[in-house]
């Protein structure tokens, strides 16, 4: 009978019909039904539904419940990183991580709120924790890359990670533009000019990359060239601001 309850309230979450399922779910609880997980499947609707102060009380319900439930820890902590209180969302979302070792979105989003805390160590920790686990992860090596270079101030060491991140995925937007950035700083202005024209193939609304390729070229003299790609960084933010689009 139980069962049954709890069967049915996990489908109407897969199928995102999500008062459904609360109403299920509000029904057993009411009839003091032992429901499997019943207070992280109320969070986890809470969420969907908007109201993140209901899913932290569920969540802190379904730690008392079950100690050993890492996903409370991780929802819990995701939801307070959200609301801006990343010091109380460290504590959940390292218990997660020590409960579930390579728990990949909870090295994520410990990540994130170490760049939040400019604790740029810690950040790069996470993110290679996100590489053991899986090597091939294009944007924990772009995201080192990015700390070293801009952030860490230690260009040479990020640019090797910048350059796996590309050789991982070569259309990753981010990655292409901050590696044209750093070669254009170095003054490698071929190596820059070619991978700004890679962005703008991938990214053709974005002023910043027309604007980014019209500097490079003025520092090799092409000043008509330079000019035409002005113009178009220019119209393309008139363009932008009037449907709402990047400037």
């Amino acid at each position: 009978f139980y069962y049954a309850w709890n069967q049915l309230s996990d489908v109407y979450i897969r199928l995102n019909e999500y008062d459904k399922a609360l109403d299920i779910l509000k029904k057993a609880e009411d009839r003091k039904l032992k429901i499997q997980n019943i207070h992280l499947n109320l969070g986890y609707i809470y969420i969907h539904k908007g109201n993140e102060d209901l899913a932290i009380q569920e969540f802190r319900k379904s730690i008392v419940a079950d100690k050993e439930k890492w996903k409370s820890y991780l929802w819990l902590g995701l939801i307070l990183i959200n609301q801006g209180k990343h010091e109380e969302a460290m504590a959940y979302l390292k218990k997660s991580q020590q409960l579930k070792p390579e728990n990949i979105e909870s090295y994520q989003t410990c990540a994130e709120a170490f760049h939040y805390f400019k604790d740029w160590d810690s950040a790069i920790k996470e993110h290679e924790k996100i590489i053991k686990v899986r090597p091939d992860d294009d944007d924990a090596h772009g995201a080192i890359g990015s700390i070293y270079c801009f952030d860490k101030k230690e260009v040479d060491k990020g640019l090797g990670y910048l350059k796996k991140a590309l050789s991982l995925n070569p259309v990753n937007t981010i990655t292409l533009f901050n590696l044209a950035s750093i070669n254009a700083t170095k003054k490698k202005i071929n190596q820059a000019l070619s991978l700004y024209e890679r962005y703008i193939k991938l990214c053709p609304k974005n002023p910043l990359g027309y604007e980014c390729k019209g500097k490079v070229l003025s520092e090799m003299g092409e000043y008509n060239e330079a000019q035409k790609c002005f113009n178009k960084a220019e119209n393309l933010r008139w363009q932008n601001l009037r449907g709402g689009g990047q400037i």
